[in-house]
């Protein structure tokens, strides 16, 4: 009784100290249907005698009923006390078979053992209340009670046969009233559920709390006997919630912040390179063959030896799940930055394959003359497949040398930068061979769209995002720090991820927030968006043609020789080459070099690759670095700049 009065006494203060803190509070009554589940594994009781095989489970109904305080902590918290009465009764039952002896006939005998328990308790329970929605909490907490009533009702009864009667002439023995011996007198239990409240007047100040809740017992009914109850409790609670007396705060003139404006407008951009408004975007579905070709460097940070953290490096776990096919969709930087996954993947598909990896360096400054470094370089990449990827040493070689063998332009920063490198080669092609898609190639028209912000600040900005949805549904952002482009621009061919697939508007907008914390929004825009799918095209019968793209790359600094893994490319493009197919070659380069050094190399790039086709319906032309397609700011990006696309139109035919 100490403990409870002492309980008792200390969430008294809390709730009082909580009280201070809001005038919200509440108090009301409780009660609920108490479905006992009474969990047992014993025998007998001691003073109880019994011929039971041994009690496991059971069930019951009682009831709960008391008085309440809800105590505010905060917005979403609260402190809820209850003091209460608890009855646990339940029924626990055991049927016996046997053989009997019925009138000198061996029959089947069926007993019941029934201990009918009668257990209440006086108790607090403390809980936490968390506000999930409006009217809607979750509550945990505990319960701590003293236990009033511990009696138990035996008997075993003779069910079958249905004549018959024990010793005393009678169908039921063993019949007795007493305490469970040895009774925990204190009961404890977690306690957890849900409430949910209902006003009854407009003021709010009446409510009717439909609740339910859950307790699990943390100590068994009785001393050295297996046997707990846990409680589902379904009920009411009426609570009173008196209305706060609201003073009027002061008038305090609003805070004078900064003009933050934003629109934004979007112009589309045709192939041309002319800007021209935008009635509509329209998307056409083209079946495709596409070929995405590995570059088979990984360069490195300058005086350094460890994997750059764009490459994707996985642990043992992931790359058992990682596959080549998942790649499809990626672009092709993503795709480039699994070159390590693809090689060991590839690796244990191909067990008779070997890789050699050469590590290099720039030779200059901190790295000049340090092959020690590019052993090293070499050797991470290696230690990545065998440990990763449980590649046996012996398949991978390794060694070292100062420049590549075909090294970039040394009297260049960028060609410094792309010297910093290991090279993988292989005695088998597939290990590096491109990744081929055979998909569905969505074209837009028009191809690109540049936005056109318009903002106007007092405040430095902070951040922006422009933002692309469609039904709802976020299909491009492009965010930055501080000022905010005038033009933002989004070429579709780069990312087929993010091209609308459906017949709804592409909405778009701008969000800035500057650095006073202030955050504004555009108006909402729309542009209709037409989807022309294959099945539509078959369906109305509308010309359609499979377009197969492909890049060469792996056209070394400043060369146009086409080498054996581009030859390897080549006869791929020649297998899906037609005769009424059209062929249009466009040579690239990246920025380093004069433009019209670069505009010569594209061109000679795009007419050693027409010689290799020998096709009939067939154009080249050389862009020079008019189109850099990947970051050049990247030495991976400017490798994947040196390439031929080819791009091959078959109509189809019905």
């Amino acid at each position: 009784m100490k403990k409870l009065l002492v309980l008792t006494i200390v969430f008294t203060l809390i709730g009082q100290l909580s009280f201070s803190q809001s005038e919200r509070n509440s108090y009301g009554i409780f009660g609920h249907i108490n479905l006992n589940t009474h969990s047992a594994n014993f025998d007998s009781l001691s003073n109880c005698p019994s011929c039971s095989p041994g009690f496991r489970d059971g069930s019951g109904i009682g009831f709960s009923l008391g008085l309440m305080s809800n105590f505010i902590l905060s917005d979403n918290l609260f402190l809820d006390l209850r003091l209460g009465y608890f009855s646990r009764n339940g029924l626990l039952k055991r049927l016996e078979e046997d053989t009997v002896n019925l009138n000198a006939q061996a029959v089947k005998g069926v007993f019941e053992h029934t201990l009918d328990a009668k257990i209440s308790s006086i108790g607090i329970e403390p809980m936490i209340g968390i506000r999930l929605w409006e009217g809607l909490s979750l509550e945990l907490g505990f319960h701590a009670g003293l236990i009033l009533q511990k009696d138990v009702s035996h008997q075993e009864k003779i069910l079958e046969p249905l004549t018959g009667t024990y010793e005393n002439n009678m169908r039921t023995r063993l019949v007795n009233d007493v305490q469970i011996p040895d009774a925990s007198s204190f009961r404890l239990s977690l306690l957890g559920g849900l409430s949910y409240e209902l006003p009854l007047n407009n003021e709010k100040t009446w409510f009717l709390q439909p609740e339910a809740f859950y307790s699990y017992a943390l100590n068994e009914v009785a001393k050295n006997t297996e046997w707990k109850i846990n409680t589902l409790r379904l009920g009411l609670a009426l609570k009173y919630s008196p209305k706060p007396v609201i003073s009027e705060p002061p008038i305090i003139p609003p805070e004078q912040k900064p003009e933050l404006l934003a629109n934004i407008n979007a112009m589309g951009v045709d192939r041309d390179g002319n800007e021209i408004n935008i009635a509509k975007f329209i998307v056409e579905e083209f079946l495709s063959f596409e070929l995405k070709p590995l570059l088979s460097y990984v360069f490195f940070d300058e005086n350094s030896a460890e994997i750059p953290a764009r490459y994707v490096q996985l642990t043992k776990e992931e790359a058992k799940r990682f596959r080549v096919d998942d790649l499809h969709k990626a672009g092709v930087l993503e795709t480039y930055y699994n070159i390590l996954n693809i090689v060991g993947k590839r690796m244990i598909e191909n067990p008779e394959a070997m890789i050699t990896i050469e590590g290099c360096n720039s030779n200059e400054g901190l790295e000049r003359g340090n092959t020690n470094l590019s052993q090293r370089r070499a050797e991470v990449i290696k230690n990545y497949l065998t440990s990763v990827w449980d590649i046996i040493e012996n398949r991978i070689k390794t060694s070292s040398r100062n420049l590549p063998q075909e090294p970039s332009n040394v009297n260049e920063p960028d060609g410094i930068v792309e010297n910093r490198r290991a090279e993988i080669t292989t005695n088998k092609f597939e290990i590096l061979a491109p990744i081929i898609t055979d998909d569905t190639l969505r074209l837009v028209n028009p191809p690109m769209v540049r936005f056109y912000n318009d903002v106007r600040n007092e405040a430095a900005i902070d951040n922006w995002t422009i933002e692309a949805y469609q039904k709802g549904k976020l299909v491009k952002d492009f965010k930055g720090q501080s000022q905010v482009p005038p033009v933002v621009e989004w070429l579709f061919d780069l990312e087929q991820k993010s091209i609308p697939k459906e017949n709804a508007p592409l909405d778009y907008k701008i969000t800035i927030e500057d650095v006073t914390g202030q955050k504004t929004n555009s108006k909402m825009k729309a542009i209709p968006v037409d989807v022309i799918t294959i099945q539509k095209k078959r369906r109305d019968r509308i010309g359609d043609k499979y377009i197969d793209r492909f890049s060469l790359i792996l056209f070394a600094y400043d060369k146009a020789t086409i080498s054996y893994y581009n030859s390897r490319v080549i006869d791929i493009i020649k297998s899906r080459v037609k005769p009424n197919s059209t062929i249009k070659i466009l040579g690239h380069t990246d920025r380093i070099g004069t433009q019209e050094r670069n505009q010569k190399l594209s061109q000679e790039r795009a007419d050693a690759v027409k010689k290799e086709l020998k096709a009939k319906k067939i154009d080249s032309i050389g862009l020079g670095e008019n189109e850099l397609k990947y970051n050049n700011n990247l030495p991976e990006g400017r490798f994947y700049c040196r390439r031929v696309d080819v791009l091959v139109e078959t109509p189809v035919e019905d």
